[in-house]
């Protein structure tokens, strides 16, 4: 993803509309959709043990972003309550990113990989286009994402009730304070 394109959170990032830079969704129910996922890295070690080749991969880390050029809303709707719902989905992910992490962490703790190649450059480049498996497991990370999203915008309605929208909101006071 391109730099410009994301927003970092961090815990006093605050969205705005005009961060939200995608042509609403014509057939879509809510007024507005932010689009939210987990940037990733991770090292990769190099074993040689017994003669054999092999890598692990380590210190997974995962940052929360937002992605404007994939977020909407429509303009000549939204209100100051849907922004801080949609700020919301936002901080939510952030709220459970450490689990998120320790998933993706548990799925690599203590494995060990086959290194492919003839040559150290080989085996090097090969060790590093195999430890992208991280990305597959990502892919779950994100469907578990949104299914925590989806449900925080049913318990909310979007932001309309103001109750369940101010539980939340109580929630994600922990991590924005410093």
């Amino acid at each position: 993803m391109a730099q410009d394109n994301i927003i970092d959170w961090s815990a006093d990032t605050t969205l705005h509309w005009d961060d939200f830079e995608a042509e609403p969704h014509p057939g879509a129910y809510q007024d507005a959709m932010a689009t939210i996922r987990y940037g990733c890295t991770w090292n990769v070690e190099s074993h040689d043990i017994d003669d054999t080749l092999s890598f692990s991969i380590r210190n997974i880390r995962l940052n929360t972003v937002f992605v404007k050029n994939l977020s909407w809303a429509r303009m000549n709707i939204v209100d100051e309550c849907l922004l801080v719902h949609m700020q919301g989905c936002f901080d939510l992910a952030e709220y459970i990113r450490a689990d998120m992490e320790f998933m993706l962490t548990q799925k690599f703790e203590g494995k060990m990989y086959p290194v492919r190649g003839a040559t150290p450059e080989e085996q090097k480049q090969n060790s590093m286009y195999d430890s992208r498996i991280v990305l597959g497991a990502l892919q779950q990370i994100h469907s578990t994402l949104d299914a925590k999203i989806d449900e925080y915008q049913r318990d909310t309605r979007y932001g309309e009730d103001e109750s369940s929208q101010a539980t939340y909101n109580q929630r994600f006071s922990s991590i924005k304070s410093v």
